[in-house]
């Protein structure tokens, strides 16, 4: 993750954002990755290494918006349209009435926005990738070669002006 530019910002957003509901479905609705029948002080660890596996599922997604070659949108793609399918199956799959099947879609909304914007912006970014022939490697980052240029950027700018000395009256 490049954390001096600000190229993949929206992107990682809705990777969180897909992956915020496993937070939901593991503190309100108890579903761990392992059934545990045992005391409740242990509930806790359970809870922690659920978000950890639940967390190692989606990150695929994250590599692929790391990586940013044509491979790894290609794989991310694949990936995030079988979460998306899943997601929607799973909203329209109950005979509910119309009250639960519109309670159902609002609790999924936040999660298939952010589904959806990655499975058409990461095929997108494919295609350019392919077009720029940046198949298996990363494209070329641009290195900041001094300390000059660092603080010139956006965020050497911000940092700075947080580290600023107040102005102060006496």
């Amino acid at each position: 993750m490049d954390t001096l530019t600000r190229s993949s910002r929206i992107s990682y957003c809705c990777a969180f954002g897909a992956t915020a509901f496993l937070v939901y479905k593991i503190l309100l609705e108890q579903k761990f990755a392992i059934n545990y029948d045992g005391p409740v002080s242990l509930q806790t660890l359970i809870a922690i290494v659920s978000m950890f596996i639940y967390g190692m599922v989606f990150f695929p997604v994250f590599a692929c918006l790391a990586l940013s070659s044509a491979f790894s949108f290609g794989l991310g793609s694949l990936y995030v349209w079988m979460f998306f399918a899943v997601d929607l199956y799973k909203v329209t799959e109950c005979d509910l009435t119309m009250k639960g099947r519109i309670l159902k879609i609002v609790q999924a909304l936040p999660s298939l926005t952010s589904l959806s914007y990655l499975s058409i912006s990461l095929p997108l970014r494919f295609i350019v990738c392919c077009y720029y022939k940046k198949y298996f490697v990363a494209p070329d980052v641009k290195v900041w070669e001094s300390l000059e240029d660092i603080k010139g950027s956006y965020q050497g700018l911000h940092v700075r002006k947080l580290l600023r000395k107040p102005d102060i009256e006496m």
